[in-house]
């Protein structure tokens, strides 16, 4: 049935990552927020912005550990 390879959780964590490099480096209004660690596809961020600070933060430091 699958007669292509699909990428394993290590690719696919690369992939997702150097998505976000690339939104970020062309300034785009998505790669803005994933910088600035807000939420990136509209929500509410006056109450409801905890879970993508936590993930922001893990973010920052799995980069930071990497390089």
């Amino acid at each position: 049935m699958d007669n292509f390879p699909r990428p394993l959780t290590a690719d696919l964590k690369q992939i997702c990552m150097s998505n976000c490099q690339r939104l970020i480096d062309i300034k785009s209004y998505k790669g803005r927020r994933h910088l600035y660690g807000y939420p990136v596809r509209g929500q509410r961020t006056h109450t409801n912005a905890k879970n993508q600070k936590r993930l922001h933060k893990r973010w920052i430091l799995s980069t930071s550990l990497d390089s």
